[in-house]
């Protein structure tokens, strides 16, 4: 789907070189299964993610930038298997995260200018950040809300580095409400690599989410629904999913919503990119109907 010049196509054989998962999925290895639960988010992002990270950042000397903390997690010599559509690629990670920047820009930008862009389930702020950067006042407010209280912190720290106004609070996808932080009616809010921590949404998230009155809201998420059963990758991406209880049901509520007519779906484009080839990520986007 992505024009990148000079990557040759690749092949799914290739995947086990650079990836432990197809040997997992085959229980070729020793792996342990682990249930998504609120405990389960908390210990791999607030303990494992965001604090250490936040404590990091506090212990350092000199003040820390976006693009400090892309030094310390990316290896700009190494490669790593993406999937671009139906192609597989190599991709250093500063290349594959500018790719995935650029395509979140392309679908944000056309719905801009907005009274706010609102990221749920933000983390410490890298694509929120950098849109708000890009975009300066067409993007209006500019909102954040992260599980982590450390997500929060980090968030809050490296705005102020960038010299970028935000909003920032606590939010919970999976939870009645989502977020206690002030939305302004007609934003553009979406979500990055959130929602598949939830397994399974409640109707009620496509009502919470309509409460916000926003102009649109764009999922850039793994689908379960959108893998494929008649492809070997497909079937891997299935099997991905269910083996570290992510989302399974996020585009069924989608489209039961709009069948009841509470939402329109604007647009679905399946698996249209993925750092990781097993978790591709699609874009939804939909709106309340008045």
């Amino acid at each position: 789907m992505n024009d990148i010049p000079s990557k040759r196509n690749h092949s799914l054989d290739e995947l086990a070189a650079h990836s432990p998962w197809p040997a997992r999925l085959l229980g070729l290895v020793p792996w342990e299964p682990k249930i998504k639960s609120p405990a389960e988010v908390t210990r791999e992002y607030e303990n494992e993610k965001w604090g250490p990270l936040w404590r990091r950042v506090q212990s350092e000397d000199s003040p820390v930038t976006l693009a400090t903390i892309s030094s310390w997690f990316e290896d700009s010599g190494s490669q790593e298997l993406c999937s671009d559509g139906s192609a597989l690629v190599l991709l250093t990670a500063p290349e594959a995260n500018q790719i995935w920047l650029e395509l979140i820009a392309k679908e944000i930008k056309a719905w801009l200018p907005a009274p706010a862009l609102v990221e749920l389930g933000c983390g410490f702020g890298n694509v929120l950040l950098s849109m708000a950067k890009r975009f300066d006042r067409d993007a209006g407010q500019i909102i954040g809300g992260d599980y982590t209280e450390s997500g929060v912190n980090l968030l809050e720290y490296l705005a102020r580095q960038e010299k970028v106004a935000v909003h920032a609070g606590r939010c919970d996808l999976g939870a009645p409400g989502i977020t206690s932080l002030s939305i302004p009616p007609d934003s553009v809010i979406y979500t990055s690599y959130a929602t598949h921590y939830v397994p399974y949404f409640a109707p009620r998230f496509v009502e919470d989410l309509c409460s916000f009155c926003p102009r649109i809201v764009i999922h850039f998420e793994p689908c379960y629904e959108h893998t494929r059963a008649d492809s070997t990758i497909g079937l891997m991406r299935r099997r991905y999913i269910e083996i570290n209880d992510y989302n399974r049901n996020l585009v069924t509520v989608l489209e039961t919503a709009e069948k009841e007519g509470r939402i329109r779906i604007c647009d679905q484009s399946p698996n249209f990119f993925g750092r990781n080839p097993l978790l591709s990520a699609s874009l939804i986007t939909w709106k309340p109907v008045s």
